[in-house]
């Protein structure tokens, strides 16, 4: 009788690890999912005309989901420590031992550039205009790595959804610092005029939902 309360301790005693090492398992990959399908949509607006409309907020966690991506294989390798086949464990080790030290040589390498100041993207909004059907804002973005650039940016935008903005790249130029306070927009009948220390630089006619 005692043998048998042991057997049956020691199965339910399996089974709660086994559902432990399920659910780990389950809730990593459900973590690994939604890091990369966030980063993916932050990443997006660089090449789909969708962006957050608060701009510190969206490089905000643009910059933590990057960070996360680094730790991306080492949370796969950790994830390895689930997989029940032997072969299939030591194939999954071997296989991301490379990019799991690859990526913390990057990490080490891009917190210090961080750190020290090296590298960085910064965007502000240098002038917004709000009409019925859309904004007009010009931004001074600043991108730094091995060399500074600045850019003078002019976007028609329409909130789609709450917080998501809806965007038409009008006007972007590389142009030095001290240029930077002499751009600034004026509204028209048509659309918007961009003026460069109050000469017309371009003219736009702009329909009323971006692109149509």
């Amino acid at each position: 009788m005692k043998k048998k309360k042991k057997e049956l301790q020691n199965s339910l005693l399996l089974k709660a690890l086994d559902f432990i090492e399920t659910r780990k398992s389950k809730t990593l990959n459900n973590f690994l999912i939604i890091i990369f399908s966030v980063t993916f949509l932050l990443l997006a607006h660089w090449y789909v005309p969708l962006r957050l409309s608060n701009v510190f907020l969206s490089e905000l966690i643009l910059n933590t989901f990057l960070f996360f991506i680094f730790l991306a294989p080492t949370l796969l390798f950790i994830n390895g420590f689930f997989i029940k086949n032997l072969a299939i464990k030591i194939l999954h080790f071997y296989l991301l031992l490379i990019p799991v030290l690859s990526s913390w040589i990057i990490l080490f390498f891009f917190i210090g550039w961080l750190i020290k100041g090296e590298i960085y993207f910064k965007s502000n909004r240098l002038q917004e205009i709000k009409t019925k059907h859309y904004l007009i804002n010009l931004y001074h973005e600043t991108i730094k790595s091995d060399t500074r650039m600045e850019f003078i940016i002019l976007r028609q935008e329409k909130e789609i959804l709450p917080g998501i903005l809806l965007y038409k790249q009008l006007y972007q130029k590389i142009v030095s610092e001290k240029n930077v306070a002499g751009y600034k927009i004026v509204s028209s009948k048509e659309g918007a005029i961009l003026l460069f220390n109050n000469f017309e630089e371009e003219k736009y006619k702009l329909k009323d939902f971006i692109y149509f």
